[in-house]
């Protein structure tokens, strides 16, 4: 009952929605921690994470996630790790193994945006991806870091920002053409497959 049921948006617009209600903060923190914690096995990866994750494992490119999660939901009377069930999610999407061969090499949790941005300084990053315009414009952001702000919900908003609304959006801002040596590996796998 937090919104009608034909009505839909974003999730940023689902949250202010949400939060315009009374006692909006505390039913947001509430739903967050059921969609992060049980909730999210019935999350779907969006189209082209997979492929664009292939393609920095083939290119050498080693790729680090870095969350600022709790480790459980506010207000979540189960107490489900949220960052237990992220790994699993992970795990299972195939896009984590904890081994040289996963797709992501590393998955790290922090308790806040600031402890995330620190992290993202102190490993300086090459390139970094975040949903929350928050973490790109963070006033500790590294400017050596290039910065992409994924918004699939991309209104008329000017963050002077580089923007994607996809991942193959993503993908041709850092890749471009695929290489020699990717088309090599793709037929490899492509070929093992028949």
């Amino acid at each position: 009952d937090l919104i009608p049921s034909d009505w839909t948006g974003s999730k940023n617009s689902i949250r202010s929605k949400i939060r315009e209600g009374p006692d909006g903060e505390t039913h947001w923190m509430r739903l967050q921690g059921k969609v992060y914690g049980e909730g999210v096995r019935f999350a779907k990866l969006y189209p082209g994470v997979e492929r664009f994750l292939w393609r920095c494992r083939v290119r050498g490119l080693n790729v680090h996630l870095i969350s600022h999660k709790t480790e459980f939901g506010h207000l979540d009377s189960k107490k489900i790790s949220l960052r237990e069930a992220a790994l699993r999610f992970l795990k299972n999407k195939g896009l984590y193994s904890g081994d040289s061969e996963s797709l992501v090499l590393s998955v790290n949790f922090f308790s806040s945006r600031d402890e995330k941005v620190a992290e993202i300084v102190s490993s300086r990053f090459t390139w970094f991806i975040d949903d929350l315009i928050e973490v790109v414009k963070h006033l500790q952001f590294p400017s050596e870091t290039n910065a992409i702000w994924f918004n699939p919900n991309l209104g008329s908003e000017n963050n002077n920002i580089q923007t994607a609304v996809s991942w193959v959006e993503i993908e041709n801002t850092i890749f471009s053409k695929w290489s020699r040596l990717e088309l090599i590996h793709a037929a490899q796998e492509i070929s093992k497959q028949h």
